[in-house]
């Protein structure tokens, strides 16, 4: 069991025209970081898989506390590829 204190997706800030430039016109990079006691095997992957479905319009934005709360990997989305994750701290 591990407890996730913070989550928090924005958009990454750069390219031709910043910062006059409509964000979609931008690109459409996010940085998503989390803050948790702990990590399980792929449990950032899982949880970026999730976010990814939601932002597709594929399962709506409330639909994250369901799953979380089911405690049930297969009510996730499907796991990230781990490309341009990686780890940014650890604090004690």
């Amino acid at each position: 069991m591990r407890t996730v204190t913070r989550v928090e997706v924005r958009p990454v800030v750069s390219g031709p025209g910043w910062p006059f430039a409509p964000l979609d016109a931008v690109g459409a990079l996010l940085e998503v970081e989390i803050s948790a006691d702990g990590f399980l095997r792929h449990m950032v992957r899982t949880i970026v898989g999730t976010l990814v479905e939601v932002g597709r319009g594929r399962r709506p934005a409330s639909d994250m506390a369901r799953v979380i709360g089911s405690c049930d990997r297969a009510q996730t989305g499907p796991t990230a590829p781990p490309h341009g994750l990686f780890l940014v701290g650890v604090e004690y």
